[in-house]
């Protein structure tokens, strides 16, 4: 079974009892913010997965980690239990895959649009409402520069990439003269 797979499975079993309380979204926001200490303090994701340091002493840190955290008990309790079962290190999928099914239930797609320069507010709006007319979903979407592409635009909603950039259109020209159409 891939981390990917177990990774799903986890952040499945914690949306249930997220919902079943209620707390969907604040287990979410509690599940970032573990992710998010693990990758910003490189001391501490050391630790947390060092096999020469002792089990015991490694859950002993992670349960004062929890406390300084002031996490609910059922997130710390999720958390030992990855511990417990050696998954602790796969909490970033975990916590992806998480943010990944709270979208889906939520009708909600995150997309990527990689651009050549800043896009004002205004032009991001515009792109995130074409993108929900054609995807039928509420867009979230993340923009990122990359002067790569010369000009234009490339946008991604899972799956589906929306190439308008000027460095996709000449590699479509290229591809149309060699094969003589």
């Amino acid at each position: 079974m891939t981390n990917q797979m177990i990774a799903r499975r986890y952040a499945r079993a914690l949306l249930e009892v997220a919902q079943e309380n209620g707390q969907h979204k604040a287990y979410g926001q509690e599940l970032d913010l573990v992710a998010a200490c693990l990758e910003q303090v490189p001391e501490l994701k050391r630790a947390m997965f060092n096999p020469s340091i002792g089990f015991n002493e490694r859950k002993d840190l992670l349960k004062e980690i929890l406390q300084y955290l002031k996490l609910n008990q059922i997130m710390c309790n999720f958390l030992l239990l990855l511990a417990d079962r050696g998954r602790l290190n796969a909490i970033a999928d975990i916590q992806r895959a998480y943010n990944e099914l709270l979208d889906e239930q939520e009708g909600i797609k995150r997309a990527t649009v990689r651009t050549v320069e800043v896009l004002d507010q205004t032009t991001i709006n515009a792109l995130a409402a074409r993108l929900e007319t054609r995807t039928g979903k509420k867009i979230i979407l993340e923009v990122k520069e990359d002067p790569s592409l010369i000009g234009g635009l490339i946008a991604q909603v899972g799956d589906l990439v929306l190439d308008g950039s000027i460095k996709g259109e000449l590699a479509r020209l290229k591809d149309s003269l060699t094969r003589g159409n």
